[in-house]
Formats: C-alpha cells, sequence, structure tokens
C-alpha cells in the first residue's frame, strides 16, 4: 500500500462531522442539546420536540451543549443594546415584548438567536443577545415602534456590537 494510500485510510477512520463548535463521533446519526433541545441532523440545526424525545433515548445520539446555550451559560453575549431615555424606559414592557417576540419569530430560522438577558437599572434597560445579527434586528424593531435615536458600535477584533438606543 503506497503513503496516500494509508493517509487516505487514517484520515477516514477518525472521520467526524464538524457540528458548529462540536464535532459528532463516528457512529452517531445525530447531535441533541441537553440544554434547549435544539438538534442537529442532515447538516443543519433546528427544532423539534417529537424527535428530541425519541432521540435522546437512542445510543447513536450525540449528547451535546449548543454554542448559543454555552453563550447563555457564560453570559457572553455578541451583542448588546443599551435602552436610555425617560421615554423608553417608560415603555420597558413594549420593549422587552418586541425583544421576545423576534427571539420566538427567529428560532426557525436561526435557532441559536436568543436573547441572553434584560437588565433594568434607574437609567437604562440592557438587553443581551447571542448573535451580532440578531441584535441589530432587535433594536431597528425598537428604533422602528418609538422612532429612537439609534447608534451603533462594532467591536470587530471581539465580533461584538453595542448598541444605544435613546429617545428623551
Amino acid at each position: 500500500m503506497k503513503r496516500k494510500d494509508k493517509a487516505i485510510e487514517r484520515s477516514s477512520d477518525k472521520k467526524k462531522a464538524h457540528v458548529r463548535g462540536h464535532f459528532i463521533p463516528k457512529g452517531y446519526d445525530m447531535a441533541v442539546c441537553t440544554g434547549c433541545h435544539l438538534i442537529f441532523k442532515e447538516s443543519r440545526w433546528f427544532y423539534d420536540d417529537d424527535l428530541y424525545e425519541i432521540s435522546e433515548k437512542k445510543k447513536t445520539t450525540h449528547k451535546v451543549t449548543c454554542s448559543a446555550c454555552i453563550k447563555v451559560r457564560d453570559n457572553n453575549p455578541d451583542g448588546v443594546i443599551m435602552i436610555r431615555g425617560a421615554f423608553l424606559l417608560d415603555h420597558i414592557a413594549e420593549i422587552k415584548h418586541i425583544a421576545l417576540i423576534e427571539e420566538r419569530n427567529a428560532k426557525a430560522k436561526s435557532p441559536f438567536d436568543r436573547v441572553v438577558k434584560m437588565i433594568k437599572s434607574p437609567n437604562e434597560f440592557m438587553i443581551t443577545t447571542t448573535e451580532q445579527k440578531f441584535t441589530q434586528r432587535i433594536a431597528r424593531m425598537i428604533h422602528r415602534a418609538f422612532s429612537s435615536d439609534i447608534s451603533f458600535e462594532w467591536l470587530h477584533e471581539e465580533k461584538f456590537v453595542r448598541i444605544t438606543c435613546y429617545r428623551d
């Protein structure tokens, strides 16, 4: 056997499918996140409660923690929205509703879009999220709903966005 053939043979023995920060070892047909019940099968992540119930008991299911659950657990967001100004602070309930509706709508297309935390302090309200684009969508919805001023601050090296919405 030639060297190339041996190298190919060895590499094929160790084949694993890359799963957004995780690997599915050989012999497993899917991965499930034990935190949020997200399923990785046929090269995509999705939610399916019925399939999760069946697959979590199978021996061929690899149990993982998805990247969004890791970000939530470690409080390591990719985006922050700072809500400031008397008018916006008087409408916190509506702003929370906008963020949670957007999170629910995003689950079908991008299951990694999550709200990490919502924190109210006397002078501001902060929403942290797991993905930059998701942070932008929520901030733009707040901007449209309340005609607020909006500013973006990108930290490209860290893949992080800080967005401020302001209205008095």
